[in-house]
């Protein structure tokens, strides 16, 4: 799970403020211990969108979800965290394509698409965020859900909870979405800057071939992939990358990304060899590109060169010989 990083210094005439990490040399937080047995602090008491469906077909369509936080601790002095969305596959309901996040705090959010309801205190906040809904899926029906909530009371509780405890709520909206009949492009594929093309596995540590590619997708946007190398005997092994949000406000994971996921340049790709393996020449024989809507293209017939993998071996030799055998050393 994400950790919380957030310091929230919303700081209010009365004292309500929101801080989720100590400052070092700061005195610690006074922590509340209820009854041995007790139900924690924290919790979310309300949760639920405005509407269950929307239509986003026209690429401006918001929604309003809405979320209550409470706390039991008299020591409570206000709330921080993130709340995250995801698309679901319509057929096995697993989490697909990055995830849409917001940061909350005492006052709603830095970016202003978060607010708090009034009659706000320590012990009970509702906020509401103002979702943008993307326009593309991989159906004309997508269905999101509440993903994550993560957050703190200012005293030193917390939760991060995931779909277990919001499985309870109504955290599933429906949204008809224009399908996205595209792939992600693989316009370059090629070694990381400064790999070199012999790549040495010491004993029993195996190997790291480090790649970098270039991508596009001008609707949903780029999700992920995966990079498969083929060497000797038809071994293979893969690499992966996901887009995901990294807990500091930014979309991270893969090289340069623009703001919609739609291009990513110089995205990292690491594959791991195992350990000792013979040596020999490893190539990409494949890269799979998966969009936001779920969508994977697999490029194969690839040129990029090979690698070649050494390790530590007994050299021998033999036929040594000297030519001439005979010389006139007295000149």
């Amino acid at each position: 799970m994400i950790r919380l990083r957030r310091l929230l210094a919303s700081m209010t005439a009365a004292g309500v403020a929101c801080m989720l990490s100590t400052a070092p040399g700061a005195a610690a937080a006074q922590h509340y211990t209820g009854a041995p047995g007790a139900a924690a602090a924290m919790s979310v008491s309300a949760l639920s969108f405005n509407a269950k469906s929307v239509d986003a077909t026209s690429g401006s369509t918001t929604i309003e979800l809405n979320w209550t936080m409470t706390s039991s601790n008299p020591n409570a002095s206000g709330y921080g965290g993130d709340i995250h969305i995801r698309r679901m596959n319509p057929k096995t309901g697993a989490y697909i394509g990055t995830e849409l996040v917001a940061d909350f705090d005492s006052q709603g959010s830095p970016s202003g698409d978060v607010t708090i309801m009034p009659g706000a205190t320590p012990a009970s906040t509702t906020y509401t965020w103002t979702v943008a809904v993307p326009q593309y899926g991989a159906t004309t029906k997508t269905t999101w859900a509440v993903s994550e909530i993560e957050g703190g009371d200012g005293s030193g509780d917390s939760i991060d909870w995931t779909a277990p405890q919001l499985s309870a709520f109504a955290r599933t909206f429906t949204a008809r979405t224009t399908v996205d009949q595209g792939f992600p492009s693989l316009d370059q594929i090629a070694l990381a800057q400064g790999t070199q093309a012999t790549v040495y596995e010491a004993p029993g540590q195996g190997a790291a071939l480090r790649y970098q590619l270039d991508s596009q997708e001008n609707k949903s946007g780029v999700y992920g992939g995966t990079v498969v190398v083929t060497g000797s005997g038809g071994r293979t092994a893969r690499g992966s990358f996901a887009i995901g949000w990294d807990g500091n406000g930014n979309y991270q994971g893969c090289g340069n990304i623009d703001w919609l996921q739609r291009q990513v340049l110089d995205c990292a790709v690491t594959v791991s060899l195992p350990a000792g393996l013979p040596e020999g020449d490893w190539k990409v024989t494949e890269v799979d590109l998966t969009s936001n809507a779920g969508v994977t293209r697999a490029y194969t017939g690839l040129s990029e060169a090979a690698v070649h993998v050494t390790s530590d071996s007994v050299l021998s030799a033999t036929g040594f010989a000297f030519t001439p055998s005979h010389i006139d050393s007295w000149h």
